[in-house]
């Protein structure tokens, strides 16, 4: 399992988690187990220093999107079962290819 999949889908569904509301609970009914652990590994390890200063405008949305993850309630998720879920569902996919 790549940690750079799962940091770059967590990622994605946290930003656009700030322009619909109900993108983390659609992900959720979809099943999007690695979109799903990738945000919630983030929010639980939160942002880098470093992150602020590669692109400060990004390093805003993504703490404010971790912000709302934590009061919507979505950082009580168990980040390791949400990772072993998605090596499996990663796994799956690439011996599709």
């Amino acid at each position: 399992m790549s940690e750079r999949a799962l940091s770059v889908a967590g990622q994605a569904l946290l930003i656009r988690s700030l322009k619909e509301k109900h993108a983390i609970a659609r992900a959720i009914k979809a099943r999007d187990v690695v979109a799903l652990a990738g945000a919630a590994m983030i929010a639980k390890r939160d942002l880098s220093a470093a992150d602020a200063m590669t692109d400060p405008a990004r390093y805003r949305a993504l703490r404010q999107a971790i912000t709302q993850f934590h009061l919507n309630g979505y950082g009580a998720m168990n980040v390791e079962a949400l990772k072993k879920r998605a090596a499996v569902a990663l796994e799956a996919a690439s011996q599709k290819k």
